[in-house]
């Protein structure tokens, strides 16, 4: 059993000098004595202190005989004890910017949107009230998707000067005040490594590397300027973990996710914040674009892996319906918490196979993860 203790305010007064005397403390933390947060524990009450964490059971220590302070004392991390500091000026534009309680309308540019998550996105996110500014490469896409009420801007990944015109187009129409960027477009190029000749694994990172990290530093100026943004990555499961006979869209996403994080972490305190959204089979037509990048890119007949080919095409053209496969919705959903939250995660994973293979990336070792993976 412990000895309780008064904890009225001149008992703690005497407890802090017996503390700073044995040099557990310094004399700071006295002066913080009157708001010190006090929280019941399992074995007596605990009291904070900014710097460090001291744990001590006072039985005949340097204490001074204080048997009263047998029960354990915890000087806790500063988060404890400090004060809410008041929101500056930056943060409360900020906070208002993203809530939409400012005059100026929320903007946001989201690539890839002639069908699938692109398109779902746009139009979901226009439906909360955001200004979207979507974009499309085909002329026919641009057409239709304007003839539906958006405001579209052409854009090529693979074409610097496409993306160069795109984004100062679209800093233009919002006044150089742009809240948030979706990077989204790009497809998935099937084959082994071994089969994947070196000028289309050049495209496949031009249309999902490099045309985004392009697009993004062209938008970054005017989000430093305003002093906050949002930037969103549309990565994939297979950036968590890589998969047989999909090496050049594994390569890309695992780019990708290196990239965000870094910049993440560069960003940290301008107000600018890098999410990566992971999802995984989505109802699109990613996986008819794969085949037709399949046939076009590799070479079927000659390759070692001819009969493993045929397989995997008759599959993809049967479009067998996934168990774990969801609507596009899915995606804007966490887009939505990515762009509007106060706070939003650095990662969001959607389906249930981004869920697997982030935990078989936790628990396994590659060898037994390998095993796991290899009827994929």
């Amino acid at each position: 059993m412990t000895a309780p203790f008064d904890i009225s305010l001149p008992a703690i007064s005497r407890y802090l000098k017996v503390l700073e005397g044995a040099g557990l403390i310094s004399r700071e933390v006295e002066a913080q004595k009157a708001s010190l947060p006090f929280a019941r524990r399992a074995r007596g009450w605990c009291f904070a202190t900014p710097n460090s964490v001291v744990r001590k059971r006072a039985t005949n220590t340097a204490l001074g005989g204080m048997a009263a302070l047998t029960a354990s004392l915890a000087i806790w991390p500063h988060r404890s004890w400090r004060a809410p500091r008041k929101p500056g000026r930056n943060a409360l534009v900020r906070n208002q910017l993203l809530s939409g309680s400012m005059t100026d309308k929320r903007s946001i540019l989201i690539t890839g949107c002639s069908s699938g998550i692109g398109y779902a996105c746009a139009h979901g996110m226009q439906a909360r009230g955001w200004r979207v500014l979507a974009t499309a490469r085909k002329k026919r896409d641009i057409e239709r998707l304007s003839d539906e009420g958006l405001e579209v801007l052409a854009l090529e990944y693979r074409d610097a000067r496409s993306i160069a015109r795109c984004a100062n187009e679209a800093l233009d129409r919002t006044g150089g005040r742009l809240t948030a960027l979706f990077n989204n477009g790009g497809y998935g190029q099937p084959g082994a490594v071994e089969d994947v000749p070196v000028e289309i694994m050049r495209a496949q990172f031009e249309a999902n590397f490099f045309g985004w990290h392009d697009l993004t530093t062209k938008i970054l100026p005017a989000m430093r300027a305003q002093g906050f943004g949002r930037i969103v990555q549309c990565s994939s499961c297979l950036g968590l973990m890589s998969l047989k006979y999909r090496g050049a869209y594994n390569a890309s996403k695992f780019a990708l996710e290196g990239l965000s994080d870094a910049m993440r972490q560069e960003l940290a305190g301008t107000g600018i914040h890098v999410c990566l959204i992971e999802p995984g089979p989505i109802e699109s037509k990613f996986s008819a674009t794969s085949l037709k990048a399949y046939k076009a890119n590799i070479d079927l007949e000659g390759s070692a892996h001819a009969d493993v080919y045929k397989v995997r095409i008759a599959k993809m053209e049967e479009a067998t319906p996934s168990p774990f496969r969801l609507g596009p919705e899915a995606v804007l959903e966490k887009l939505i918490h990515a762009v509007e939250s106060p706070r939003p995660r650095p990662r969001y994973y959607v389906t249930k196979a981004t869920y697997m293979l982030g935990w078989t990336r936790r628990l396994f070792s590659t060898r037994i993860a390998d095993r796991l993976l290899a009827g994929q």
